[in-house]
């Protein structure tokens, strides 16, 4: 019974796949252009924030080709903008202005640019200071400034699998603890 165990065991790490590591991105922009509000997302003398998180490795390229990204949140302000639903970010290379810009589903898009973090296709953690920043709107308005950005390494979820394995592990030996119980006491 028990090398039946063991095969099974063995049997099912042949069916584990990796859990894939992510990214938290997150950045701080102070946006001082001049005259009207250039987009939705940006106007003179507000202050922005952003976060978000991207799944690694990813097909870099230059320019980089869009990644659909997860938990993404823009505030500007501090108050959370309701109508942002992010499209894409695209990752660039130094020589393509760097960073990435930041693609709305409303044709918007937020450059973020001046250091290359992840051409690669896997984020170079760190703390990134000053990042030029520029904000395209549809109608080609554009709004300017500066800010920051951190990114770091976000710890992968186990797949469920891998959860599987590990219970079915336990699983045996509790069963092979519970048949070893030859307890023998003896008084003197």
């Amino acid at each position: 019974m028990k090398k039946f165990m063991i095969a099974a065991i063995l049997a099912s790490t042949a069916f584990v796949t990796p859990a894939s590591a992510a990214s938290l991105i997150k950045g701080t922009i102070l946006f001082n252009n001049t005259g009207v509000q250039a987009t939705p997302y940006s106007f003179n003398g507000a202050n922005a924030n952003f976060q978000f998180e991207v799944a690694e490795p990813f097909a870099a390229g230059n320019p980089a080709t869009p990644l659909s990204v997860t938990n993404f949140q823009y505030f500007i302000g501090g108050n959370p903008v309701a109508f942002t639903n992010i499209s894409s970010v695209n990752f660039y290379q130094l020589a393509n202005g760097g960073m990435f810009d930041l693609v709305f589903s409303d044709s918007n898009v937020i450059n973020i640019y001046g250091i290359d973090i992840g051409s690669t296709g896997s984020v170079t953690p760190g703390f990134y200071f000053p990042p030029q920043v520029s904000s395209v709107g549809v109608n080609n308005s554009v709004g300017s400034g500066q800010g920051t950005v951190s990114a770091t390494k976000v710890g992968a979820v186990p797949e469920a699998s891998t959860w599987a394995m590990m219970l079915a592990g336990f699983g045996a030996i509790g069963f092979a603890m519970r048949r070893r119980q030859n307890v023998r006491v003896s008084f003197a």
